[in-house]
């Protein structure tokens, strides 16, 4: 059963640049491809908007700190403002119009702003198009901090290794090397992202206490396939469960939804329903 109504949603970032392919000219950090892949992606962001209950606050926001993710989100934003451009019954506040607010007012006038426009029409849903960069979006243990990969990155993908293989490495190896951890731990990964999304789910509902809450962030490949494969093995990441997704490694934009119940967190990915226990 799809979730249509869900109270948060992942994709991956999408289409990176590279020697050959040069990145967009409006959209840093990710190629024209990758602009029109984005594209695509948000009609399904669309469709979740479409289905969610009046006054809904579709709160766009976690984003880590490489810039693809923030220009994935910002077409999302961009699309989704053209989109519904002609409907009086959701309002679509892109990152353009808070940035340039922003420099007036600063973040919290800019965030009253959109309070006082949402509380103007409490049954209009409304879209807030808010990168906020938070380090559970990509682990720091990746790279270093001149941009180089980690001893343990360079580990995982040692012989030219597939990306899919080098995850199946790092669950089945849990991050450590003889013992040690030296890399990050797949759970903790995966616990930190679904973190975040509560951390911010909390952070929107201090502004808009009396209506339903969606999230919506940009991540990465590895941290969003630990989330998949803690999902799918109930709390526990393992090469087999993620080798039991059979799906390979998360394409780029693909989504993964998340609803939230008192007794667990329920993620839908490619059609399959997953079920882990609430995280303590």
């Amino acid at each position: 059963m799809s979730i249509e109504q869900p109270d948060g949603y992942i994709t991956r970032h999408s289409l990176k640049p590279s020697k050959d392919v040069p990145q967009s000219v409006e959209y840093q950090g990710i190629t024209d491809a990758g602009v029109e892949l984005a594209k695509e992606r948000a009609k399904d962001i669309a469709e979740i908007i479409e289905n969610a209950a009046p006054g809904t606050i579709i709160f766009q926001s976690p984003v880590s700190p490489e810039v693809r993710t923030r220009s994935t989100l910002r077409v999302y934003g961009d699309a989704l403002k053209a989109a519904f451009a002609d409907r009086e019954d959701v309002i679509v506040v892109p990152r353009s119009e808070l940035s340039a607010s922003s420099k007036d007012v600063g973040f919290s006038g800019t965030l009253q702003r959109v309070v006082d426009r949402a509380d103007g029409d409490p049954n209009a849903k409304v879209v807030i198009d808010l990168p906020l960069r938070l380090t559970e979006m990509m682990d720091k243990g990746w790279f270093q901090k001149d941009g180089k990969p980690t001893a343990y990155t360079n580990h995982l993908l040692e012989g030219g290794t597939s990306l899919f293989e080098a995850e199946c490495k790092w669950f089945r190896e849990e991050g450590k090397i003889d013992g040690e951890q030296v890399g990050p731990n797949p759970t903790g990964v995966a616990q930190n992202l679904l973190k975040a999304l509560e951390r911010l789910r909390t952070f929107a509902k201090k502004s808009f206490p009396d209506r339903p809450i969606i999230v919506g962030a940009v991540g990465h490949s590895f941290e969003i396939d630990a989330l998949l494969a803690y999902l799918h093995g109930n709390g526990v990441v393992s090469e087999e469960t993620y080798r039991g997704l059979q799906s390979g490694i998360l394409n780029e934009t693909e989504m993964v939804k998340i609803r939230l119940e008192d007794d667990g967190i329920v993620g839908e990915y490619r059609g399959m329903e997953m079920k882990a226990d609430a995280i303590a």
